[in-house]
């Protein structure tokens, strides 16, 4: 998915400035909230929400958040939940962008490559032409183990 801005100008024509590029995956979120609350990295919030601070020193190191409701965003984000973000980053997810809206987990991983292509030049019966599909679907499924995504543990 490519996520990106095209502005034209008088004296610089039309350009276009990625904002994201990457995979974006959707989830039900299992705890009820109205709101709106965003984890990303180095990233100022352009929406209504204020800045959370929250009380892992770690965590707050690596990403900041943003909400409408301060304490909804203390209700999404256990302690649980930002220490698996961080064991995350640890073994190698850096970037992840996370939010919570309308009833979903919204996570945005970026990536600079393909995901999901495979090369026409090989033959569609050979094993490694699917290799790296797989290793992607894998790395998404880690990505989904290590946050509980799938359990109803409370985040």
């Amino acid at each position: 998915m490519d996520l990106k801005l095209v502005t034209t100008t008088k004296k610089y024509g039309k350009t276009t400035n990625f904002i994201f590029k990457g995979i974006l995956v959707t989830f039900p979120c299992l705890k009820q909230y109205s709101g709106q609350t965003f984890i990303c990295r180095n990233c100022e919030f352009a929406g209504s929400g204020s800045r959370v601070h929250l009380e892992s020193p770690e965590f707050e190191k690596l990403y900041d958040v943003y909400s409408t409701d301060q304490i909804e965003a203390r209700y999404l984000i256990t302690t649980a939940f930002m220490q698996r973000l961080v064991d995350l980053e640890k073994k190698g997810f850096k970037g992840l962008n996370i939010s919570f809206e309308q009833g979903n987990v919204n996570i945005a991983i970026p990536s600079y490559k393909d995901w999901f292509e495979v090369s026409l030049l090989k033959s569609a019966y050979d094993i490694d032409n699917y290799r790296s599909i797989l290793i992607e679907i894998l790395n998404l499924l880690s990505i989904i183990d290590s946050l509980k995504l799938d359990k109803n543990i409370g985040l």
